[in-house]
């Protein structure tokens, strides 16, 4: 009994009551209060727990973005020509360049040439719903709706003269023809001619030149040579004055031109020969041929082409009078009337006199392009020999006496000649090359 623990504090130890159960009153009476048994509803509420906030809100995302996905999602693309609808491709990541380029590709094959498309052709990204899907096809499919839909150029090879476009044709081989033909109407020989007429190139004649003049100083060195040997032999003298009638005849024969050409082999025809060392045919104008698109109705054939580029036009020149000249001859020379031609010149009537030198106008008719013509010529002419007279106061008056045989000599000349549609225009001497130099003719007269 002495160990057992007492049941109640002591009156000490005792706590005054205030009315209020203590935590530890509070812990014994809910220990030993009986439990309560949930019923059905309850455990159900608390198997339902409410998510959190956060969670919530991302799930709401989710499907509002779904849901916006679903409507809103460009899923294809509308192809337009101007402002027409062509339809609509599923597939989005094609482009209108790509369009144009194929539609464009079957054209030339379609056509034979590149073409041009006018029309621009756009593209334009959509949601296809159900109201849209019968609108919905390929890019093959649609195509041949394309080509219907277009307008296009077709690539031609254009004639400028002077930057000005004048002539389409299909290809370029057309046009160098029409060019070719234009200038073989002035200068047959142009037909003949190899390569790009707006750029004809001269044929080997710089080539030929240079063999001609290294031929030329090599003859030449000869010819020194032996009138140098011919200078050195002595001259012999008449023995008396019995040669005097035969020196006569000599000296007559060699004072005669033509003789003395023929004697020396050459021609008395002061042209011996013409060598053309060059010809070179271009147009007056610049003309040039360039790729360009132009509407298929513009483009010409090469007979029309050509009748095109050879019109003339009426235009004003000055003409000099010349020696023998009179109005109604100049009209005529240039196929005008004489009321024409004196309508050109302000105050001039048919009374009025006209001198040489004076300048009139004159109308001619002048081609879309001018051909001009400019040939270089080698000419080779004689150079006549010199005579020279010595006097002998030995001698008698009636004697005569050949001292040094003369010769006739060679040059050549280098002249360029330029024409414009078959008209002279300018001829000029470019260089004069001696080929063989003259000899004098020295004969010996007596005085006494």
């Amino acid at each position: 009994m002495a160990n057992k623990k007492p049941s109640f504090p002591t009156r000490d130890a005792r706590v005054p009551y205030s009315g209020k159960p203590t935590a530890r009153t509070a812990q014994r009476k809910n220990t030993n209060a009986p439990r309560k048994r949930p019923n059905a509803s309850a455990k159900r509420r608390k198997k339902l727990k409410i998510a959190p906030k956060p969670t919530l809100f991302c799930i709401l995302a989710i499907l509002i973005f779904m849901i916006c996905f679903a409507l809103l999602h460009k899923n294809g693309s509308e192809v337009f020509v101007g402002e027409n609808s062509m339809g609509i491709i599923k597939d989005t990541s094609i482009t209108a360049e790509e369009i144009t380029q194929t539609l464009e590709a079957q054209l030339k094959t379609q056509v034979g040439t590149n073409v041009k498309i006018n029309e621009e052709i756009k593209t334009q990204r959509l949601h296809v719903g159900g109201a849209r899907q019968k609108d919905v096809c390929t890019l093959e499919y649609m195509l041949p709706n394309l080509k219907a839909a277009v307008t296009y150029k077709v690539e031609a090879a254009v004639i400028f003269v002077d930057g000005g476009a004048v002539a389409p044709l299909a290809t370029e081989e057309e046009a160098q023809q029409v060019l070719r033909q234009i200038q073989a109407t002035y200068y047959p020989e142009a037909a003949n001619l190899s390569g790009n007429p707006v750029e004809t190139k001269p044929d080997d004649a710089q080539k030929q030149d240079a063999e001609d003049k290294k031929d030329t100083k090599d003859k030449k060195s000869e010819q020194k040579q032996t009138e140098k040997a011919k200078d050195d032999a002595p001259q012999p003298e008449p023995k008396d004055q019995t040669d005097t009638q035969a020196s006569s005849a000599q000296t007559a024969e060699h004072t005669n031109p033509a003789a003395s050409a023929e004697g020396t082999g050459i021609s008395d025809n002061p042209q011996t020969e013409t060598k053309h060392t060059q010809a070179q045919i271009s147009f007056v104008e610049s003309v040039t041929i360039e790729k360009q698109f132009v509407d298929s109705k513009e483009i010409l054939k090469p007979e029309d082409a050509f009748a095109k580029l050879t019109s003339t036009t009426p235009v004003t020149a000055t003409y000099t009078i010349k020696s023998g000249d009179r109005l109604g001859k100049i009209a005529a020379e240039y196929d005008m009337t004489l009321e024409e031609l004196l309508a050109a010149n302000e105050g001039m009537t048919i009374k009025t006199p006209i001198v040489v030198g004076q300048t009139i106008h004159v109308t001619v008719q002048k081609p879309m392009i001018s051909v001009q013509y400019i040939e270089t010529q080698s000419l080779t002419t004689v150079e006549k020999k010199q005579y020279e007279t010595q006097y002998d106061s030995s001698k008698p008056a009636s004697y005569q006496r050949v001292l040094q045989q003369g010769k006739d000599g060679q040059k050549r000349s280098t002249i360029q000649i330029t024409r414009v549609n078959g008209f002279v225009t300018e001829e000029k001497e470019i260089s004069k090359e001696i080929i063989q130099e003259p000899v004098t003719e020295i004969i010996l007269k007596g005085t006494l």
